[in-house]
């Protein structure tokens, strides 16, 4: 998982450091950020899955990682998914 986290963070340095303005972060449409936030998909019974907290610590580890390399005043912006339409 740091692994990843980690991969994300570098991922938005490089696009700061490329002249991006800000970056999106794609939590919605079953990607991978979704698939960790989706109460339908998680299954993980570890410290990713069960409650809202959990299952949002993912997300909110890349995030932080994230700000940590390219600054506080680097916008970052997080598309989420408000309807699953799931049974």
């Amino acid at each position: 998982m740091q692994k990843i986290v980690e991969a994300f963070g570098d991922a938005a340095l490089r696009a700061k450091l490329a002249g991006f303005n800000m970056i999106e972060l794609h939590g919605a449409s079953g990607y991978l950020l979704n698939q960790f936030m989706s109460p339908y998909s998680q299954i993980r019974q570890d410290k990713y899955g069960g409650t809202l907290q959990n299952r949002a610590r993912f997300a909110v580890d890349v995030i932080q990682n994230i700000k940590q390399k390219t600054g506080a005043d680097f916008p970052v912006s997080y598309r989420i998914t408000i309807n699953e339409y799931v049974q």
